[in-house]
């Protein structure tokens, strides 16, 4: 029997196809197994018949070159350490994150309602014109940490083992409306920003 060239190409081609399909209508249960959030907001994955727990923690961010040689070293011992002592699994995920300045715009649109004068409208209005534009458009690069427990006792453990690394690392719980976001954009990292339809 030869081999076709050819008829490899067209089939790699349709292998490729089918599995772009595949990842295109994959549901965040199929690349992340979570089944639900419990009432106190902690993420509940189900794995075949397991059942585990987690919490997604925003950290600090620090720029280890801006920073004075000795916070530098200190801030590197400690995540040695974390890691060293912390035996559970942690799950970092970097991801560009959409930006979130509603509270800016809600501070703008109330100054609107307060003044008279035609200039300051206009400014305060560009102002807000700035953060509607950025709030469609930019993101910016963040990382997140997942810590598990097998139960919510040992996941809440896990999380109070982490007190001690707060002032470096902070370790600050997400809203469960950022957890939803972040794993929409997880599952569909080609889509668009807000999972919104334009307007046109």
């Amino acid at each position: 029997m030869q081999f076709d060239a050819k008829a490899e190409k067209r089939r790699l081609k349709e292998a490729e196809k089918t599995k772009k399909k595949q990842l295109a209508n994959a549901k965040i249960p199929d690349i992340y197994p979570i089944s639900g959030i419990t009432t106190e907001g902690y993420l509940k994955f189900t794995f075949g018949t397991r059942i585990f727990y987690g919490e997604v923690f925003d950290i600090k961010k620090y720029d280890l070159e801006k920073l004075p040689i000795d916070r530098a070293d200190t801030i590197e011992e400690t995540a040695t350490r974390l890691y060293g002592e912390y035996q559970g699994p942690i799950k970092e995920i970097f991801r560009n994150f959409p930006e979130r300045n509603q509270a800016q715009q809600d501070y703008f649109k109330r100054l609107m309602t307060r003044t008279n004068d035609l200039k300051r409208l206009n400014w305060i209005e560009d102002q807000l014109n700035i953060l509607i534009h950025l709030e469609k458009t930019y993101t910016k690069l963040g990382s997140w940490q997942i810590i598990y427990g097998e139960s919510l006792t040992e996941l809440k453990t896990n999380i109070e083992r982490l007190e001690k690394y707060k002032n470096v690392f902070g370790f600050y719980p997400i809203t469960i409306a950022e957890k939803k976001l972040l794993f929409n954009l997880i599952n569909n990292p080609g889509g668009l920003i807000n999972g919104e339809e334009e307007n046109e």
